[in-house]
């Protein structure tokens, strides 16, 4: 029994030891001579896939959306796969499902290969080489240069690499011929690209997809990846919203966060507010074979989340904005509404406008180059911010102002009404500044300002005028005008508010006086603002001599108010000069040009005006349009809740339609609806077509 026993365990030691000697020969052989196993794990290689975050929201001031995104496919190609079955690949059938043309799909396969990426031709190129041959290598395009330390790396990027002398390049490089020719020919074969994913159609909407999504197994190399896209539920305030656009060249070399295929704000709080907006994306890490491109395994520990970006909760009053785009219907110009006592935007409008959808999706080129190219009304171009006019009658507010901050005149001041030294319309003798502004009398602001520029400082009138110029334009410009305001709105112009280097650069140091700038008095001559400057004034008017800076967004989701839109920016001018101001702007909508803007129950303080429309063409001949139709003002008269300023091009008269719009506005936004529909529907339904030029030699016959 003992020797059964001891025989069992000698055959076990000997299995044992035998199943270790074979092992550690199997070993011995894989380390020693087979190499299978070392190319294997030289071919694993860390890889990773970003996860594009969710781009926030946008609100209107009542947390109605404006912006939000929804459900869509790309379809990407991956080369390697395409290549391998590109034989027996059916490209008309793949171009009919995809509904695009054969020439489209070589234009995408084209943009698919030629990658940006930048690849290692050469670790170490002596720098005393690079100088002798420095001009020369830094002309050839597609080849880059990295300084590393003692020595220099050089990338080519395969897709703009444009250079034929390869000897003459090897000779510079330092290398050999047979040697730079293969890196070249295959550096867009490299695994990095050859297994990536590159973009082939974007925005495929989820509706569309469905059958798409069926059908792609059958063509090799296509996959579809979920993504959103960019959707505007209330079709509106497409200027101040702006729009994304797929990331360009200069983007990606700019800012490492972007890949290949991604949005980024173009226009608008798109683009303002773009890095709170885009999120925070999230990475995929994983083990892949570099020649087959199979996924090894997974590396969990080192992923991280895609991070959803900050909504936008904007001032825009989602309601009023859409009412004053139907009423600007037909129309060229802009509104721009704002609560006077925070500079929050309630709307603005810019006419013509555009469905804000019609820059999404799939069919962004071709719409976007139909607005650019096919519409002569220019929707893209924010008139609100970016259009400058002359102010006209609307500029004798401020110089009322400052008229009575400069003691010129004083509110009971009196000026005849004499047409010899300007042009007016017949009316009453102003007998106070009151009635100057309600009658809107060209000769009073022609003497108010004169009183302003020849203070009779100096004896030269020449010198006289540059100082009473300048000591207007310190006033004037401490209302806004002739700067940008620091805001959330890109895109601003400023304007031209002239002072005496202007008219130095413009006639010589001291060879100007009064008589060559009178026409400033009336809002003339060189002045220009914006519509946004001129609903500025209105709600600094309203608040009798500050403004806080307008603005579009109140907050964002993780950060409170910019502490810069919180701040009172103070005019020059002091509270007191501000009731006779006011108290004329009352006059001119309850019996004066504006008494289209009445609004019931409410007190509206306005005042109308007509913006010369003239431009020199290249014959040196002035072009003449039908005037500008503009009105500014505020409402109610005390405590108030809105200003406006309302510019309709080529309309004529500031009361003809200026007034009755900013009138429906104001009740729109204080009544929450217009009782006459008559009115309402009138201004709605009017078509304002710009008329033809009349033209005369410069200067304009007397």
């Amino acid at each position: 029994m003992s020797s059964h026993n001891s025989n069992r365990k000698i055959i076990l030691a000997f299995a044992f030891i035998a199943t270790g000697v074979i092992f550690m020969l199997r070993l011995f052989y894989i380390q020693i001579f087979d190499d299978k196993w070392l190319k294997e794990a030289e071919a694993i290689v860390e890889a990773r896939e970003f996860v594009s975050p969710s781009r926030g929201l946008m609100f209107d001031r009542h947390y109605t959306l404006m912006a939000e995104n929804r459900n869509a496919y790309n379809v990407k190609v991956v080369l390697a796969d395409f290549f391998k079955h590109q034989k027996s690949f059916d490209t008309l059938a793949f171009c009919q499902l995809l509904a695009i043309s054969k020439e489209e799909f070589q234009s995408k396969m084209t943009k698919a290969l030629g990658a940006e990426e930048a690849y290692v031709i050469q670790t170490s190129l002596q720098k005393q080489l690079y100088e002798t041959h420095k001009t020369e290598l830094n002309e050839i395009k597609g080849l880059n240069f990295k300084d590393n330390g003692g020595s220099l790396i050089v990338t080519v990027r395969a897709a703009r690499f444009d250079y034929q002398d390869t000897t003459n390049l090897a000779s510079m490089l330092g290398m050999k011929k047979e040697l730079l020719v293969k890196k070249l020919k295959t550096a867009w074969r490299q695994p990095i690209l050859m297994f990536a994913k590159r973009p082939f159609v974007q925005l495929i909407p989820a509706e569309t997809f469905t059958k798409i999504g069926e059908q792609l197994y059958k063509y090799p190399g296509f996959v579809a990846e979920p993504v959103l896209y960019r959707y505007y539920p209330i079709q509106a305030a497409a200027q101040a919203l702006g729009y994304v656009n797929e990331t360009g060249k200069e983007i990606l070399e700019s800012d490492r966060y972007y890949r290949v295929g991604d949005f980024v704000g173009a226009t608008g709080l798109e683009l303002e507010y773009e890095k709170n907006l885009r999120g925070k994306r999230g990475q995929l890490f994983y083990l892949r074979n570099a020649y087959s491109g199979k996924v090894k395994q997974s590396m969990q520990n080192k992923d991280s989340l895609a991070e959803s970006g900050e909504d936008l909760y904007t001032t825009l009053h989602s309601e009023l904005q859409q009412y004053g785009e139907a009423l600007m219907q037909g129309k060229v110009g802009s509104i721009v509404a704002i609560e006077p006592q925070t500079g929050e935007i309630l709307a603005m409008i810019s006419a013509a406008t555009y469905n804000p959808n019609a820059l999404t999706g799939r069919d962004f080129s071709k719409n976007y180059q139909n607005l650019v190219l096919n519409d002569s009304l220019t929707p893209l171009y924010n008139k609100a911010v970016r259009a400058t006019y002359r102010p006209g009658s609307i500029f004798k507010l401020v110089q009322s102002l400052v008229g009575l901050q400069e003691q010129a005149i004083t509110a009971n001041t009196g000026f005849p009404c004499n047409q010899k030294l300007v042009g007016c319309h017949n009316h009453p003798p102003a007998q106070n500044l009151r009635q100057a502004i309600q009658n809107s009398c060209n000769p009073y602001y022609y003497s108010v300002f004169k009183r302003m520029i020849q203070k009779g400082a100096q004896p030269s009138i020449f010198r006289d005028a540059a100082i009473g110029l300048d000591t207007w334009y310190n006033h004037v410009s401490s209302f806004g005008f002739g700067s940008t305001f620091q805001t959330d709105i890109n895109g601003l112009y400023k304007g031209i508010l002239p002072n005496k280097h202007f008219y130095d650069r413009v006639y010589g140091e001291y060879r100007w006086a009064f008589s060559t700038i009178y026409s400033l008095s009336i809002g003339e001559g060189e002045l220009l603002v914006t519509p946004l400057q001129m609903a500025n004034l209105a709600a600094t008017i309203a608040n009798r001599g500050y403004y806080y800076t307008p603005h579009l967004v109140r907050r964002t989701s993780l950060h409170s108010k910019n502490p810069l839109f919180t701040k009172k920016s103070y005019t020059t001018v002091d509270a007191e000069h501000f009731t006779p101001v006011i108290d004329g702007m009352e006059d001119v909508v309850k019996s004066g040009t504006g008494r289209a803007a009445q609004v019931r129950e409410i007190t509206v303080c306005g005042k109308t005006g007509t913006a010369q429309n003239h431009k020199k063409n290249h014959d040196k001949k002035i072009q003449m349009f039908r005037d500008h139709s503009v009105f500014i003002g505020f409402a109610p008269k005390e405590n108030p809740k809105i200003a406006i300023a309302v510019y309709v091009e080529y309309a004529g008269f500031g009361g003809t339609y200026a007034a009755p719009i900013a009138g429906l506005m104001i009740e729109k936004y204080l009544h929450g609806e217009v009782l006459d529909k008559k009115k309402e529907e009138y201004y709605k339904n009017a078509v304002i077509e710009k008329n033809q030029p009349i033209y005369w030699v410069s200067p304009k016959p007397q």
